[in-house]
């Protein structure tokens, strides 16, 4: 439903000034209306809307926009939060069933906290922190009606009682309004504080205002009816609107009273209350509680008037709210929802009739242009709505325009039209079926028609040009030289020079079924199912629709002076530069720059199904197109790009299924590795064209592309520091990179934690030493068991000997011995049997200590017994006294080791009363639980510095057998020695070499350490 402006009643007195002024109002207004000749209905608005469950807050009472970019809804059921795609809802935190969760008004105040009204006598409270906190209201209404905040950050409440309504909030405290202010009485509908600084209030009958920084209202003579509601344009102007209708009020605070001249818009319908709004296009919006919504165009100039209400799509016709975001877009709440609308860029044309592929379009060249449809022409100038000028017309028609005119054939006659009238008629030069037309330079007229092929009309008539072109499924352009250029077939191209061709075969242009010819300022571009093609310079370029699938299905191509490309496909408009349009073709591989309309831009259709001229540019620059159920029109200079990037907001986190506040660094729970963050951008016009990227730093390598997706997920997290970063973009594709981040900590489990691995890193140790140790002890039983088998076999040898041997020499001894006793004395042969005889004892002397040398020292008789019988031999022989010392408890020794030690022992003690001289020796035994310790120390005169040097004296080898017998142990052998200050020699042999083993009793055993 539209309407227009009317006019006030003037008294007669003012006749004169009152043309005055209508002519003065029609000379200022007029070039606003050619420069928009239709305004926008309502219904041409892209409409969205939720309803019921969907809608948290309930009933909604207002609207705001914080500066995040949240729209929040105040509503019975409390406040609402939104991004455009979700709500979120806050109540106040209490367990009472009695408390209301109410919220009537919103107000975002300018240091940018969110304050609510709320019902049931809560008065007015700061939002912070998700929580309601009071700013400590005295006595307030069942009610807060309205909140607003002036130029100097005071705070303005209206109650809903009728004496005492309004209170201001300054200075950290409220005041009640008095009587001494000049506040009228009666019930406050609305609130304005304007941004010069005037607060201006209305009653049910009144409207008073406030100056600034003055102490009492002023009451207007306005006449005011209940229910009205304020509003304040960009240039400053103040707008009522009630029963009476909306209007523009005089400038009361300057003194001026007087409405004459004013815009004035009468009532649409009765309706019980207003509130109104001015959009960023300068259109006044207008919600009432009984007739839904209304809008006005152009408020201070010659305004159209539009509603929308139920029949529309609105969710119901009892609007509480009218509100216009930073983008632009009108958000309008009710009883049964919230509504959206954003102006369409893409509108569909009411004034020609749709619904059919039977529309064609040409421009003239001069600006003009004409379209086809429903059985009847219309032509489009410049700056004007369509007008018909021809009705009737047959199915079976076409149009072709330039060179300043317009051709249209139908019933087998051409008429020739120059600014929309026909300026001559001429026949065809024969009767033809679905043919297409082209005019070329000079103004030739092309025909072309599958029954009787191509022909050309000029100034001396029709000439036949079928042997130029195949003549089958014809289509016409016109390059920049006015040659005609001819697709044939959907599958090859002619150029007409004249008499000469110029032909592109399919096997050139590699496009498969051809689509459109156009050239411009890119080169002769040719549209096909498989991208497009530059022709020029004797090759061909590609640009491929696998690379760039919003290329697919392009119909037809116009170019624009301003250097744009528009291509229309079968589901959207695409605009891009003729720049980047010329380096795609040198780059095909790379991005192309563009911008795609689409039915959330207004198209109601696409580009219809068979080729040929689909769209036109007139001389205002607005474009047409012809669609398959409508012709819609884009009007450049109008499209407003969204420049600012979207805040980028993380709405919440769960971890482990269960959400998790995100005030600050995140640290999970301990055992908890599944991450949800849900994020937003807060672009409100088109949220399902905003897109996302976001990246976990240290578990992402590189961005991941969500879309649209509005969640990541991260499972089985490791223990570590993370960093969370999302980016976005708002619906013309302007990207936030600084986006919103979040520091999150994975703290590690005890069997993720740091002295878990190094418990597992000694446990394994442990176990190593430990199989270390149990097969060193194998090894070692192994190699005894193997020493015992020599041992007991030498002892097995040495009985023989004893046994046998030795004993026989014995006998025989014994008897040469008996048979020498009877020789005489005198007898010459007695000596030398006696001498023999002595030979031979001291041999078998000899033998017996190598059959002793076979035998291993008994284990029951341990070392300190050996070295005594050591010590207690060499007495016998006189010279050095040797004594013996034992530290510690003694051990039984390994059998090779007890004799090693003693052929040590004894070789030092030897060597000691051989060379030493020495008065005194002495044998020190110390058995440590992880090494035994063998010395022998004499006062003797020492050795020669030369002698140790070397490793002993030349032609012996005491000192290197010792050695050799010590390295045999795994132990050390060291000597220490003075001239003249005597010798020690000392034996250290490792524990589990110089002891015998014990068995294995307990666990502890293993564990024992012996070096």
């Amino acid at each position: 439903m539209t309407d227009r402006a009317k006019p006030r009643r003037q008294k007669p007195g003012h006749r004169l000034r009152s043309a005055f002024a209508a002519f003065l109002i029609l000379l200022t207004a007029a070039p606003q209306t050619l420069a928009q000749p239709e305004a926008l209905a309502i219904t041409q608005f892209r409409h969205t809307a939720w309803k019921g469950a969907v809608v948290e807050p309930g009933r909604i009472n207002d609207i705001v926009q914080s500066r995040d970019g949240y729209l929040w809804l105040s509503g019975t059921d409390g406040l609402a939060r939104f991004d455009g795609v979700s709500f979120d809802t806050f109540s106040p935190a209490t367990d009472d069933p009695t408390v209301s969760y109410g919220v009537a008004q919103l107000l975002q105040t300018r240091a940018g906290e969110l304050w609510v009204g709320r019902m049931q006598g809560a008065g007015v409270s700061a939002f912070r922190d998700r929580r309601f906190v009071s700013t400590g209201m005295p006595d307030p209404s069942r009610q807060i009606i309205d909140l607003d905040q002036d130029e100097d950050g005071v705070v303005w409440a209206a109650n809903a009682r009728p004496t005492r309504s309004l209170s201001r909030f300054s200075e950290g405290r409220w005041e009640e309004l008095g009587p001494s202010w000049g506040m009228p009485d009666g019930w406050v509908f609305s609130l304005l504080a304007a941004r010069n600084g005037v607060l201006w209030v209305v009653t049910m009958d009144k409207l008073a205002f406030l100056r600034r920084g003055a102490r009492r209202f002023e009451v207007t003579d306005a006449k005011v009816s209940s229910g009205a509601g304020l509003a304040e344009d960009a240039e400053g102007h103040v707008w009522i609107s009630d029963q009476a209708g909306t209007r523009r009020l005089p400038d009361y605070p300057s003194g001026r009273t007087s409405t004459r001249g004013l815009p004035d818009y009468p009532p649409l319908d009765f309706h019980r209350r207003t509130k109104i709004t001015f959009a960023p296009d300068g259109s006044l919006w207008g919600a009432t509680e009984s007739a839904g919504l209304f809008r006005i165009s152009t408020p201070n100039g010659r305004g159209v008037t539009s509603t929308f209400g139920v029949k529309d799509g609105l969710t119901d016709d009892q609007m509480t709210i009218v509100f216009a975001d930073r983008e632009g877009t009108i958000w309008a709440g009710g009883a049964r929802g919230l509504n959206a609308f954003v102006a369409p860029s893409v509108v569909e044309e009411p004034l020609i009739p749709s619904g059919t592929d039977e529309n064609y379009i040409a421009e003239d060249g001069r600006g003009l242009v004409y379209v086809s449809g429903g059985g009847a022409l219309f032509v489009i100038r410049p700056n004007q709505a369509p007008v018909k000028i021809r009705q009737g017309l047959p199915r079976n028609i076409h149009l072709c325009g330039g060179e300043g005119s317009a051709f249209l054939l139908h019933d087998g006659k051409v008429d020739e039209m120059r600014d929309g009238r026909t300026v001559r008629t001429f026949p065809m030069d024969q009767s033809r079926e679905f043919f297409i037309c082209t005019v070329s330079g000079g103004g030739k007229l092309w025909v072309s028609s599958n029954d009787h092929k191509l022909a050309m009309h000029d100034q001396a008539g029709w000439h036949d040009r079928q042997t130029l072109t195949s003549g089958v499924d014809e289509q016409f352009a016109v390059d920049r030289q006015g040659r005609p250029i001819v697709i044939s077939g959907f599958s090859s191209l002619t150029r007409i020079d004249g008499e000469k061709t110029t032909k592109w075969t399919p096997e050139q242009l590699k496009l498969g079924r051809l689509t459109f010819v156009h050239d411009g300022a890119a080169g002769l571009v040719v549209g096909g199912s498989a991208g497009l093609a530059r022709l020029g310079g004797g090759k061909t370029e590609h640009i491929d629709v696998r690379r760039h699938p919003w290329l697919r299905n392009v119909r037809y191509m116009l170019e624009t002076p301003d250097g744009e490309a528009w291509l229309f496909t079968f589901s959207s408009i695409v605009r891009l530069s003729v720049a980047d349009l010329n380096r795609a073709f040198a780059h095909p591989d790379e991005p192309i720059p563009h911008r795609v309309f689409d039915e959330l831009d207004g198209l109601t259709s696409g580009s219809a199904r068979y080729d040929g001229v689909r769209a036109a540019r007139g001389g205002d620059g607005r474009l047409w197109f012809l669609g398959t159920a409508s012709v819609m029109r884009i009007t450049p200079g109008d499209l407003v790009r969204n420049d600012t990037p979207p805040p980028i907001v993380i709405r919440s986190v769960t971890a482990g299924g269960r959400p998790v506040a995100t005030t600050g660094p995140l640290t999970l729970p301990v055992g908890v590795s599944r991450l949800q963050i849900d994020y937003a951008a807060l672009s409100l016009r088109t949220p399902s064209r905003v897109r996302f990227r976001y990246r976990l730093a240290g578990i992402d390598d590189a961005w991941v592309e969500a879309g649209s997706r509005r969640t990541a997920f991260y499972n089985n997290l490791p223990p570590g520091q993370y960093r969370f970063t999302v980016i976005g973009t708002n619906d013309d594709g302007v990207w936030n990179t600084m986006g919103a981040s979040l520091e999150v900590t994975v703290p590690p489990t005890f069997w993720q934690s740091r002295l878990f691995f190094v418990l597992c890193l000694l446990a394994f140790a442990v176990a190593t030493w430990l199989l270390y140790r149990v097969r060193l002890r194998t090894v070692t039983e192994r190699i005894r068991a193997r020493m015992n088998e020599r041992l007991a076999e030498r002892e097995r040898i040495a009985r023989e000997l004893h046994d046998t041997l030795l004993q026989g020499v014995q006998g025989l001894i014994l008897r040469f011995q008996l048979l020498v006793e009877d020789l005489p004395r005198e007898q010459p042969q007695r000596a030398p049997l006696e001498q023999a005889l002595d030979a031979a004892d001291e041999v078998l002397g000899q033998a017996r200590d190598r059959v002793l040398d076979l035998r291993a020292v008994d284990r029951a008789e341990d070392l300190e017994v050996a070295l005594s019988k050591l010590a207690q031999a060499h007495g016998r022989e006189g010279g050095a006294p040797v004594g013996v010392f034992v530290e510690g408890a003694p051990r039984p020794l390994d059998e090779i080791a007890g004799e090693e030690v003693l052929a040590i022992v004894g070789e030092a003690v030897a060597n000691a009363r051989a060379h030493a001289g020495a008065g005194c020796i002495e044998i020190r035994v110390v058995f440590g639980p992880r090494r035994l310790i063998v010395s022998v120390v004499d006062d003797g005169r020492g050795i020669a510095p030369e002698i140790l040097r070397d490793g002993g004296r030349a032609g012996h080898f005491g000192l290197a057998g010792m050695r050799e017998r010590a390295r045999t142990l795994s132990g050390r052998f060291k000597v220490d020695s003075q001239p003249g200050a005597g010798t020690r020699i000392t034996v250290t042999v490792p524990a589990r070499t110089a002891y015998a083993p014990r068995p294995w009793s307990s666990w502890r055993d293993v564990l024992a350490w012996r070096p």
